[in-house]
This record gives structure tokens, C-alpha cells and sequence, in this order.
């Protein structure tokens, strides 16, 4: 892609992404506000549906409070009416109030409030003045008070459809007391199943009427109820009803209301608003529109003066050739920025020019040196022994070794060699640090040993002559781990000395891994005069001693974990009866297998002996 297409592109991904941020933050907020504004108008539209709904309630209530005192007292009315009507003409006022005035014109409200409000001040007068006469003549009984009170309730209404009920706080099921649309109901136990239709509960409508009653006296509760809708058809609307205990008479006084209209005004708003964000995001859309072009032209104009001197520098970039890098210098012109890349491109051609001529003397110095090394490690290997089976003509054990360097040359060592016809003396060890001069010391330390593995000497004389050999000169203070052992092939005895090194292991024919703990000195070559001792045991026909260097146990793999003694010793629990050669090279795989691709750390050596005898065949 051209650079001033790329520039072009770039400036017009950005304000695309700018204005699509806009637009969404945008339209976030406004829907976000809208919202806010439905919810708030829901809350409030809800609000004054259960202030008209509890004050419509209260006069029913105080109606029937009424009754019920004038049978309780004959002075009732002397000290009570003239304040409890007027209490009840202000209750129906404020009802009337709240359901009209926020539906209705003032012309409207003038014609239909007030005769509204007559007829509930009508219906409360008359019914206080009639039960005022019958209580001053002593007449009204509790009977005949209920019966006023449930007439008088029959004629009130409000929002022209508007009624109360009563039923009892009877158990399981409520009876009905008085139902001002439906008589039928009056005295009948509520506990059809269409009545199961409180929200939240599943459970009978009047139930949980008496639940509210019995808990706080009084309160709303949500349901569902049949509404004939303009189809004509019946369907079932979310209503809302107050409830009222009125506890002398074991009333629950209520009324109810729809309360879909609360939702269809929301619909309506949601509407609105949705109409309000599609203008303004097609509005944000076109000015977008119009800004895009703007920029594609602009960009193209600007990224075509940006673009003229990259093109030629790539033009002489195209044209470099490593035997003629100082003819291919430039001279940009333009921005600061396109001057300052013109100078560093001719400095880099000069920097590379010198760059060339030091990579072809290093190529040529390394290929001396891996050539050297690759010698160097041809003639380390060359001293150990690798000819195997090593002594095929020596039915007693069979022995094998394998040495994998970290690098071209390493500092891992192992022989076995005869001190005379029935003593094998076999040894591994490793030297401090890797690379040339570890090789070196390996060499010398294997010359040593096999010059101070005379017969008569044990193992721990054997190698404390060799520590008095590696320690004098030895200035770069190197040192070399070793584990030697001197096998009597007819008996079986091993003797061995452990000089720092990592303790072997021997998979008993019959019993077993065993692993030799013992260590009887230092390292070779930290210091000189330490004698060291020796110790013995008996390997049986069958058993097999394993020796290796700690490249094996601390191999790592690409998490950086151990291959570890456990991980080796569970090895070789499942293959103790494979051959010294199978043994050892199915080791050395399992080490590999388990580093992966991580970078070998150090030289893995592995020595496997297998003894047999001579008295019997070697074991399967």
C-alpha cells in the first residue's frame, strides 16, 4: 500500500472512529435521559393513581367508621357530625381532585367535577343524616347500621366506573360481603380459580388481600384481571387495588384500577424519543458524510507532498548493492523530519559499508574457530572409549556409556578399563564449567586417572593420588567431580570412592532400586592432601549400577522445571530389565523428550554396567 493511500486511510479510519463515538455517546445520553424521564413519569403517574385509589377508600371507610360509632354512642353525632362531615366533603374533594384534574380542560373539569363531587358529598350527608336521626332516636342497631353502610357504599363512584367491595378476613378463602357491580358474589366463599391471579404469588386475589390486611392493615397489591378491549375481546390487564381493614366489623374495604394506561403512555413516549434519535443521528450522519470528503481531499493532497521524497529514497534503497554502498547516498528535500531521514540513510550506508567489511573478517574468524573446536571435539571423543560392546570376549558384565556435550567440547568424562584380568575400573565424572578449558582439564584428569589405576591401590588411594596431581598449578581453580569403582569380576565385589559427585544407583535383581548414598570427599582439585577413603558391596548376577553427571537430573524444560532424582529413579524402576545399551540410550531419549526445545544446559554423560558372572547366563 502507498504511503499516501496509508495517510489517507489512516486520517479517515479516525474520523470515523471519532464520529461513530460521538454519535453512540450521544445517543447513549439521550436514551439514557429518556429513561430516566419514563421512569420518573411512571413513578409519578403511579403515585397519584394510589392517592385516588386510598382516598376513595378512606371515604368508604369513614362511611362505615360513621355507622359504626352511632351505634356506639348516642352522642355521637352531637359532638362528631359537624366535623366529620366536613372531614368527609374535604376527602371526596381531594378524590375528586386527584383523578380529574390532571384529565380534564377546565371546561371540561367544571362540568363534569362538579356534579362528580355533589354526588359524593350527597351520598356521605345523606347517609350521616339519616343514621343521625335513627342514632338520636336510639333506633340504629349494628345490623342496620352495616346495611346503611354497605347501601350508601353502593352509590359511590369515581372516573365514572370506579367502585369499592368488602368481603370478610374468613379462612381458607374470604367470603364476599358486598360487590357493587357483580351482587351475584355477595355472600359466596371467593375460591374460583380465576381468582389465582395476584402478581408475584400465584395465589388467590383475596387471600392475598387478607395477607396485607393482617400485616399492616392496609395496603396495595398488583394482579391481573379480565379488561374488554376496543376488539371487542376480553383480555387479561395488570390492575392495582388498595385495601383497607375496617377491624370492628372484620371488613376489608377496596377498589381497584387499570393500570395499562401507564404503559401505553410510555409506549408513546418511547416512541417520541426513538423518533428524536433517528433525526439526530441522521443529522450527526450527513455532517459526517460531508466532513469525509473533506479530509479524502485533503489527505491526498498532503500525503502526496509527504510521499514525493520517501519515493525517491525508495527508489535509491532499490538500487543499493553491498560492493557499491558509497555510491548510493541521497539528497532529500522537504520537511525537517524527510531532511533528517535523508542524513540518516546516508549514515546508515556508511555504517554498513563498515558493517560488511567487520562481518566478513568475523565470518572468517569463526569459521577457523568451529573448525578448530570441531577438531577440538573429534579428539576429546577420540579418548573415550566408544567401541561397543566393549569387551565382548568378557561373558561377566556388559558395559556401555554415552556422553552428550552442551557444546562443541565439554567437560563430562567416563572410561572403564582393566587394572588386570579380574579387576574392571570403570568411573564417571564432570568437570567445573563447559567449553574448551573444561575439555582440557577432562583430558588431563582422565590421563591421571588411568596412570594412578594401578593394581594393589584401593579406590580411595587411587583418587587421592589423583587430587594431589590435579591440585598444584592449577590456577584457573577448576575442579572435577568423580565416582570411580574397581569391580572384582568373579565375586561381584565392588569397591568405589565418591568424590563429590552425584550418587549412583543399582537396580538389584531381586530386591529392587537401590541408590548409593555414600560421598567420601571434595571434588578433585580444591584441595591437595585430603585423603580419601573407600567402601564395598556386593553386586549380584543380574544387578546393574548406573552412574551419570548432574546433567541428566537438573535437565530443564521449557518452564524451567527439573527433570529431578525422582523423575530418574521412577525410570528406572520400569525399565530394570533392559540391556547396559538399551537402558542408557532409552535414558538419554527420556531426558531429551522431556526438555523439548529448551536449550541443552549441560553435558549429559550416562554409564550403564550389567553384571552377570561367569557361572551363569547373562539375564533376560
Amino acid at each position: 500500500m502507498k504511503i499516501r493511500t496509508k495517510i489517507s486511510l489512516v486520517t479517515i479510519g479516525i474520523l470515523l472512529f471519532s464520529t461513530v463515538i460521538t454519535v453512540s455517546i450521544a445517543v447513549l445520553s439521550i436514551k439514557a435521559k429518556g429513561r430516566a424521564d419514563i421512569e420518573r413519569y411512571r413513578s409519578e403517574e403511579l403515585a397519584r393513581i394510589k392517592r385516588g385509589l386510598k382516598n376513595f377508600v378512606d371515604i368508604a371507610y369513614e362511611t362505615i367508621s360513621t355507622n359504626y360509632g352511632i351505634t356506639r354512642n348516642e352522642d355521637f353525632l352531637k359532638k362528631y357530625y359537624g366535623r366529620h362531615l366536613k372531614d368527609m366533603v374535604g376527602m371526596a374533594y381531594d378524590t375528586v381532585n386527584t383523578n380529574y384534574y390532571e384529565t380534564l380542560d377546565r371546561r371540561s373539569l367544571e362540568k363534569t367535577y362538579g356534579k362528580r363531587l355533589k354526588d359524593i358529598i350527597d351520598v356521605a350527608e345523606s347517609t350521616l343524616r339519616e343514621n343521625a336521626s335513627l342514632a338520636a332516636q336510639g333506633k340504629l342497631t349494628q345490623t342496620e347500621a352495616k346495611k346503611r353502610a354497605l347501601s350508601s357504599l353502593k352509590r359511590l363512584r369515581y372516573n365514572s366506573s370506579g367502585y369499592v367491595w368488602i368481603n370478610d378476613r374468613g379462612l381458607p378463602y374470604p367470603k364476599m360481603i358486598m360487590h357493587t357491580t357483580i351482587p351475584e358474589l355477595d355472600g359466596k366463599v371467593l375460591d374460583a380459580p380465576e381468582f389465582n391471579c395476584a402478581l408475584g404469588k400465584g395465589q388467590n386475589l383475596f387471600q392475598a388481600f387478607v395477607e396485607v390486611c393482617n400485616e399492616k392493615g392496609e395496603g396495595f397489591v398488583d394482579y391481573l384481571w379480565p379488561k374488554p378491549t376496543k376488539q371487542g375481546l376480553i383480555a387479561d390487564m395488570p390492575k392495582l387495588s388498595y385495601v383497607r381493614l375496617f377491624k370492628e366489623w372484620n371488613w376489608i374495604i377496596g377498589t381497584g384500577v387499570y393500570i395499562d394506561g401507564i404503559d401505553k403512555m410510555i409506549d408513546q413516549k418511547e416512541k417520541a424519543m426513538n423518533s428524536h434519535v433517528n433525526r439526530l443521528i441522521t443529522r450527526i450522519v450527513m455532517i459526517s458524510i460531508l466532513a469525509l470528503f473533506c479530509a479524502i481531499f485533503l489527505s491526498f493532497f498532503f500525503a502526496n507532498s509527504l510521499a514525493g521524497p520517501i519515493r525517491n529514497l525508495i527508489g535509491t534503497m532499490r538500487q543499493v548493492k553491498l560492493d557499491a554502498l558509497s555510491s548510493s547516498k541521497v539528497s532529500l528535500e522537504g520537511t525537517e523530519e524527510i531532511r533528517e531521514l535523508g542524513g540518516i540513510f546516508n549514515h546508515m550506508i556508511e555504517s554498513l559499508d563498515d558493517a560488511v567489511i567487520r562481518l566478513e573478517e568475523t565470518t572468517a574468524a569463526k569459521e577457523r574457530i568451529e573448525s578448530e573446536l570441531s577438531v577440538a571435539r573429534d579428539i576429546q571423543m577420540s579418548i573415550l572409549p566408544k567401541l561397543f560392546p566393549a569387551f565382548p570376549e568378557r561373558p561377566e558384565f556388559d558395559v556401555y556409556a554415552k556422553l552428550e556435550s552442551a557444546k562443541a567440547v565439554g567437560g563430562d568424562l567416563y572410561d572403564f578399563f582393566f587394572i588386570d584380568d579380574d579387576h574392571l575400573c570403570f568411573a564417571i565424572g564432570d568437570v567445573s564449567g563447559k567449553g574448551v578449558p573444561s575439555s582440557l582439564f577432562m583430558a588431563v584428569a582422565r590421563t591421571i586417572l588411568k596412570a594412578k589405576a594401578v593394581k594393589g591401590l584401593n579406590a580411595g588411594e587411587i583418587i587421592t593420588g589423583m587430587n594431589n596431581d590435579l591440585c598444584p598449578d592449577n590456577e584457573m581453580s577448576m575442579f572435577v567431580t568423580l565416582f570411580m569403582c574397581i569391580l572384582d569380576i568373579r565375586s561381584g565385589e565392588l569397591e568405589f570412592c565418591n568424590a563429590g559427585h552425584n550418587p549412583p544407583y543399582i537396580i538389584r535383581h531381586e530386591q529392587g532400586l537401590e541408590r548409593v548414598e555414600s560421598r567420601h570427599g571434595l571434588p578433585l582439585g580444591v584441595m591437595g592432601g585430603v585423603p580419601y577413603s573407600s567402601e564395598k558391596l556386593v553386586m549380584q548376577p543380574g544387578d546393574r549400577i548406573i552412574l551419570y553427571t548432574d546433567g541428566v537430573t537438573e535437565a530443564e524444560d521449557m518452564e524451567g522445571r527439573f527433570f529431578t532424582e525422582n523423575k530418574l529413579g521412577r525410570f528406572l524402576e520400569m525399565n530394570r530389565t533392559l540391556s547396559a545399551e538399551g537402558l542408557t540410550e532409552k535414558l538419554l531419549q527420556e531426558v531429551k523428550d522431556f526438555a523439548g526445545d529448551a536449550e541443552q544446559a549441560d553435558d549429559i554423560t550416562i554409564l550403564v554396567l550389567n553384571y552377570r558372572s561367569v557361572s551363569q547366563d547373562p539375564p533376560a
